[in-house]
């Protein structure tokens, strides 16, 4: 792909005033090279074939070529003598080779996730000037190991884990440890905002550590979420939340009452690591409520987001740098 010369400055073109975020900010060209290995590998006819494609990531890609032969494949690394064979043999699996076609089809295309992509560092750029941008987007078959993965200049993405619900690969895949609603998270609409956020956790915010005060994970929590909607202000909040609609309506109509949940439990300034598991963590709600089976995962994450956002609307003089820094406890203080 042509790389694209960066120029020109920025500039905030007008503010919403029910959402801070709600802005416009000059769209200028970034440089970012595409890199299609899951296509590329599907492609492949014959070794010689193969032997190109081996070679060309691991030359021009080496550390993350050595990620997705090791991590996610798990067949080795770029210098071992058996890694072409069981590269080989991956390819010639019918089920990977029906995975292949799947992704073939749906995925063809992705200049829209891409473009829409770079829009979402136009906005990165503007809030933070001096953050790290990457360079290189690899998109491949992770055989679901993982949806995305960044490292210093790169995204890795594994289309797999986007083909959706009904996917004839995904749904045959073992309930054990594919649950279902793992599988129905497996969509598409998550695809660029997975590739932001693990950017962002990657490269731009502070590490989330889960070893804190339920208050200050939830606030980390929050913070990740409310700048990754700074860099999508026009994407759907569910999205941002990586939740369904449905599922965003009842975190939105039960927000207080999860507060007062909290209030209640006396949770919110202890380390209390099976309770932030609770309410943090993916599944297929969010446990230890009164009625469990029908809250959304991640209720904690959803409320950090909340108080975050409610915090830095009536506070428009912070920026989203100060934010980072920003004590928890000033946030969580001035929720009501």
């Amino acid at each position: 792909m042509k790389k694209l010369i960066l120029f020109g400055s920025w500039l905030a073109l007008f503010s919403c005033k029910n959402d801070r975020l709600n802005i416009e900010v000059q769209q200028e060209e970034r440089s970012l090279l595409v890199e299609r290995l899951d296509l590329e590998l599907a492609q492949v006819r014959n070794e010689t074939e193969l032997e190109q494609v081996h070679q060309k990531f691991a030359k021009n890609h080496e550390e993350f070529y050595n990620f997705y032969l090791g991590a996610c494949l798990q067949i080795g690394l770029v210098q071992d003598t058996f890694t072409l064979k069981a590269l080989n043999d991956f390819i010639a699996d019918k089920y990977v080779q029906k995975l292949h076609q799947e992704i073939k089809t749906k995925f063809a295309d992705v200049s829209e996730e891409i473009e829409a992509f770079k829009t979402g560092l136009n906005y990165l750029h503007f809030y933070f000037p001096d953050a790290p941008e990457p360079t290189t987007v690899i998109f491949y078959n992770s055989l679901f190991s993982n949806s995305v993965v960044s490292s210093e200049n790169t995204i890795g993405v594994g289309m797999e884990r986007y083909l959706g619900e009904a996917s004839p690969s995904i749904s045959e895949l073992p309930e054990d440890p594919f649950f279902p609603y793992i599988k129905k998270r497996m969509d598409r609409r998550f695809l660029l905002r997975d590739m932001m956020m693990s950017w962002l956790g990657a490269n731009v915010l502070p590490e989330i550590q889960d070893n804190k005060e339920v208050a200050e994970v939830m606030i980390q929590w929050g913070k990740h979420l409310y700048i990754l909607e700074a860099c999508f202000p026009e994407m759907e909040k569910s999205t941002v939340l990586r939740y369904f609609g449905e599922e965003y309506n009842w975190a939105i109509d039960n927000e207080k009452e999860f507060w007062k949940f909290l209030i209640a439990q006396n949770v919110l300034f202890k380390r209390d690591y099976k309770f932030s598991l609770n309410i943090f963590a993916d599944g297929p709600f969010t446990s230890s409520l009164p009625i469990e089976d029908k809250a959304p995962p991640r209720l904690g994450q959803f409320l950090g987001w909340r108080i975050v956002k409610k915090f830095m609307d009536k506070n428009e003089q912070i920026t989203l740098k100060q934010l980072i820094d920003l004590d928890y406890k000033t946030i969580i203080k001035a929720y009501e």
